[in-house]
């Protein structure tokens, strides 16, 4: 087999054979993937998936944007949504569920190859894409290796029907899914500095580096004999373990960060009132908070 160009210094063109592709994937592997053969296809870390999607034409619930600002998919999960106009990022990891769906999707086209010339499925009236207009990027290294084009009544891409269908609805699916219905958002920004400075404080190396956390913020005293509520609004992220040392010096910013959270999701969605607010504890004397994975957790959440 001839040699593979670096993919460091080369983008994956078209035509390209599904052998030659899956060799580029696992040439192009970090070192501790194993190689994989065609039998059993690889799922390279360094492919990616953006999806753009159309701007709403009306205020009608049933036409707004799934994807107006784009959604990149990484394989391994994660996701990120924008940057909107004014630089706005909003990161999400998919569902394990929800990763194995888009893995396998890919997996599929791999295993049919990347067609010389493009190839166009017509929808069903009926079809969950009939109306949906939208680009999907393949991205090899960040670099557009391919496209996919959904203008309402088709899809056209350099794939089989089967897998270019499935592939875009996988990516359609998802992208409803995460998208927000408002981006970019206040709130959204705000919730999302809120969860960051909860992440900041939940550094561990052992069991004994954690505690519980009531809902202003305060560690719980490990092997106290009690039931801690908390209750707070869904909108809001919400931490139940962390590293006490840690705590003490960011309890005031997280007090701050939540407040502001709570003051920019009311005046821009007025979904604060807790009307759908939910009850949950541990009971810290029975199931202490954990170090997992370096990570501080709640020993157990009860609802």
């Amino acid at each position: 087999m001839r040699s593979i160009p670096s993919c460091r210094n080369h983008a994956l063109l078209l035509p390209v054979t599904a052998g030659a592709l899956l060799a580029l994937a696992s040439a192009c592997s970090p070192a501790q993937d194993p190689v994989k053969t065609e039998s059993q296809p690889s799922v390279p870390r360094e492919f990616s998936f953006r999806l753009a999607g159309a701007a709403p034409t009306t205020d009608d619930a049933a036409s707004l944007p799934f994807a107006e600002h784009g959604v990149h998919f990484q394989l391994a999960g994660n996701l990120e949504i924008g940057p909107a106009p004014n630089g706005q990022v909003h990161k999400r990891t998919l569902a394990g569920d929800e990763r194995e769906l888009l893995q396998n999707a890919w997996k599929d086209w791999l295993k049919s190859g990347f067609t010389a010339t493009e190839k166009c499925v017509t929808l069903a009236p009926s079809s969950e894409l009939a109306g949906v207009n939208a680009r999907i990027s393949i991205l090899q290294n960040e670099r557009e290796a391919a496209l996919i084009r959904v203008d309402g009544g088709q899809i056209c891409g350099p794939a089989e029907q089967a897998a270019l269908e499935q592939f875009t609805k996988t990516l359609v699916r998802l992208g409803r899914a995460h998208y927000p219905r408002r981006f970019p958002s206040e709130c959204l920004a705000s919730t999302d500095a809120l969860a960051a400075a909860h992440e900041s404080l939940l550094s561990c190396q052992t069991n004994e580096d954690c505690s519980h956390v009531d809902a202003q913020y305060s560690a719980i005293a490990p092997g106290e004999v009690q039931f801690v509520s908390l209750k707070s609004c869904s909108v809001l992220p919400r931490v139940t373990a962390a590293n006490p040392e840690l705590l003490k010096s960011g309890r005031k910013a997280l007090l701050l960060a939540r407040e502001t959270a709570k003051q920019a999701c009311a005046e821009e969605i007025g979904e604060l009132t807790c009307t759908t607010q939910e009850d949950v504890g541990f009971q810290n004397h029975r199931h202490p908070a954990r170090c997992v994975q370096n990570k501080c957790v709640a020993g157990r959440i009860l609802r």
